[in-house]
């Protein structure tokens, strides 16, 4: 009876194994799972004072990185050099990738509106005296979106003649974007207004209003 009992136990022994083998390979297969899950790159956002040291959560967008992106953004799309009809809706397709769909969609239903007004129109957005690197304008709502009030002189003119000249406010509103970082190193996107942008002041009452 020994010799049948050894081969049992040895038996048993195996079975053992095999098991411990096979959840092995188990624990080790939902581990390159979960690894194949993890993204192939994390989004760190630094901030420009590198003077002193700070606390910062993967992921969390510091304030002037969202002002920066929308100022640097509004102005560039909203600059023509000579004809805005032209010009607008080609910036707009230009930089799709920082704006989202139904922004998009929203700003081109609003340039077909009025296309007309904007035939041969120069535009540009300068900073005022309390827009340069206002981090006060910026409100952050949660992880994933922001509240943007920017601040400009708008000045518009046909042929070099000035027709518009005013202090104009664009509640903007800031999202997260997943487009790939080749089209958008950002991560962030314009999701267009929180309210309708405003004028605030016209430099010249003699000048065209909206």
């Amino acid at each position: 009876m020994q010799p049948r009992r050894k081969d049992e136990q040895l038996a048993q022994d195996g079975r053992f194994k095999n098991r411990l083998i096979v959840l092995l390979l188990i624990m080790q297969a939902v581990a390159l799972w979960k690894f194949s899950t993890y993204p192939s790159q994390l989004d760190v956002y630094t901030a420009p004072d590198i003077s002193r040291a700070f606390v910062q959560r993967v992921g969390d967008v510091p304030a002037g990185t969202v002002y920066g992106f929308a100022r640097t953004l509004w102005e560039t799309v909203n600059y023509c050099e000579k004809d805005c009809r032209s010009e607008y809706p080609a910036a707009l397709n230009k930089y799709n990738a920082f704006f989202t769909k139904s922004c998009l969609k929203d700003l081109n239903d609003r340039f077909a509106r009025q296309a007309e007004f904007f035939d041969a129109r120069a535009r540009r957005l300068l900073p005022t005296d309390n827009a340069v690197s206002d981090l006060s304008k910026v409100s952050k709502q949660s992880t994933e979106l922001w509240h943007l009030v920017l601040e400009y002189q708008l000045d518009d003119d046909i042929n070099g003649v000035t027709t518009r000249n005013q202090i104009m406010q664009y509640p903007l509103k800031i999202v997260h974007n997943s487009v790939p970082t080749q089209y958008n190193p950002w991560g962030l996107a314009i999701d267009c207004f929180w309210e309708e942008p405003r004028v605030i002041q016209y430099n010249n009452d003699k000048l065209e209003k909206p």
